[in-house]
C-alpha cells in the first residue's frame, strides 16, 4: 500500500504538472504554491497528532517538501520549529536542538528567543563568558520588549531564563511585581500566586538541561 508521504507528493507533482499545461500567470503560480503549502501543513498537522512514530517519519518527509516550497522567511520559521516538535516527539532531543538553531537564525539577532538558545547552546558546550554575554543580552531583549508594552510572553521568558540560570528567587520575583503592578489581570494573579506557571518553567528547564551536546570538530568563530 502507498504510504501517506508518496500519496501527498504524487498530488503535487499531478497540481504541477497542471500549472506547466495550462500556462498559469505568476499570481496564478503564487495562489497554487500557497494552495499546495497550506494543504501539505494540515496534512503535516495531522500526522503528528498522532503520536505514531511511523507517521512522525512520513509528517518529516513532508516537512522537507514544504520547506522547499514555501521559502518565505515567516513560514520557514514556523515550518523548522514544526520540524523541532517532531523530533522531540522522536525523542531525538538532541536533534531537535540543533535544528532550532536554523529557525532561531531567521528572527532578528535581538529577539530573545534567538538570544536565549544561544545562551544556552554555548552554556552546553562550555563557552561559559559567550553563554553568560547571551544570557545577558536576552533579559536585555526582554526589558526592552515589555518597555515597548510587550505582553506576557516576554515577561514569561524573563522570569524562564533567569530560573534556568538557577534564579529561581529572581525569576519569581519578576513575576509578583509585575502583578503587584497590575493587581486587576488575572492572568498575572493567577501566574503570581498558582503553581501552573512554575511547573511548565521546571519542567522546561530540566529537559533543556537534559539535552548533551557533541563539541563540534572545529571552533565556532561566529556565535
Amino acid at each position: 500500500m502507498m504510504n501517506y508521504s508518496k500519496k501527498i507528493m504524487m498530488m503535487l507533482v499531478t497540481a504541477s504538472c497542471l500549472l506547466v499545461a495550462c500556462g498559469p500567470t505568476p499570481q496564478q503560480k503564487l495562489e497554487e504554491q500557497q494552495r499546495l503549502a497550506r494543504e501539505l501543513n494540515d496534512s503535516i498537522n495531522r500526522l503528528m497528532m498522532t503520536g505514531d512514530s511511523a507517521k512522525i517519519f512520513d509528517a518529516l518527509a513532508l516537512n522537507d517538501q514544504l520547506l522547499q516550497l514555501d521559502t518565505v522567511r515567516e513560514n520557514q520559521f514556523r515550518y523548522y520549529m514544526q520540524r523541532v516538535s517532531m523530533f522531540y516527539q522522536l525523542g531525538r532531543d538532541a536533534d531537535a536542538f540543533e535544528i532550532q538553531e536554523k529557525a532561531m537564525l531567521l528572527l532578528p539577532e535581538d529577539n530573545y528567543d534567538r538570544l536565549n538558545y544561544f545562551a544556552i547552546k554555548n552554556e552546553k558546550l562550555g563557552n561559559t563568558e559567550k553563554a553568560e554575554f547571551f544570557f545577558t543580552m536576552a533579559l536585555e531583549a526582554c526589558d526592552e520588549a515589555l518597555e515597548h508594552g510587550a505582553g506576557k510572553d516576554a515577561l514569561i521568558n524573563k522570569a524562564a531564563i533567569l530560573y534556568y540560570q538557577g534564579k529561581k528567587d529572581e525569576a519569581h520575583k519578576v513575576i509578583e511585581d509585575a502583578y503587584l503592578q497590575h493587581q486587576n489581570d488575572e492572568d498575572l494573579k493567577s501566574m503570581a500566586t498558582g503553581s501552573g506557571i512554575w511547573d511548565e518553567i521546571e519542567a522546561s528547564t530540566q529537559k533543556m538541561k537534559a539535552i548533551k551536546l557533541e563539541q563540534p570538530a572545529k571552533k565556532d568563530s561566529i556565535r
